[in-house]
């Protein structure tokens, strides 16, 4: 099976997501961090697929849920929101740190979203606090 998705950017461009996200197989720990939301071994997983890290980031398959927490003005047109509708498929990348609302399958932030299946394209969305744009990001396997 597949250990290792690689993201690049177009041309050679190496931002800030690219790089080797990994199968990690040891669900008690990711890159060394201990995750202390879990009682089994295992891979962890996200709808139905494993986790990939890479660092503190993570590349995962998200089904989407709608966020009906109250937000402040802004927030959501911040969110990494793609145009796929409830219960269909994302792929996501965000911090470690939202990793017990992934397991949960509860709303969350991300910084890197593209709906549908995980693929090379120009519709991956970046969403930080200044900016929502698209961007072309490049899938391979290992």
């Amino acid at each position: 099976g597949i250990s290792t998705v690689v993201l690049r950017g177009p041309d050679g461009a190496r931002p800030w997501w690219a790089g080797r996200y990994q199968v990690d197989v040891d669900a008690l720990t990711i890159n060394g961090y201990p995750i202390l939301t879990l009682a089994s071994g295992g891979m962890l997983h996200s709808a139905g697929a494993p986790i990939c890290c890479r660092g503190r980031m993570m590349l995962y398959r998200w089904r989407v849920v709608e966020d009906t927490s109250p937000r402040m003005k802004g927030a959501r047109s911040r969110a990494c929101q793609t145009s796929a509708a409830e219960g269909e498929e994302e792929w996501r990348i965000a911090s470690l740190d939202v990793l017990p609302q992934v397991l949960r399958g509860a709303p969350h932030a991300a910084a890197l979203c593209l709906a549908g299946s995980l693929r090379s394209s120009k519709d991956w969305l970046e969403v930080t606090r200044e900016l929502r744009e698209q961007r072309e990001v490049l899938v391979e396997y290992e």
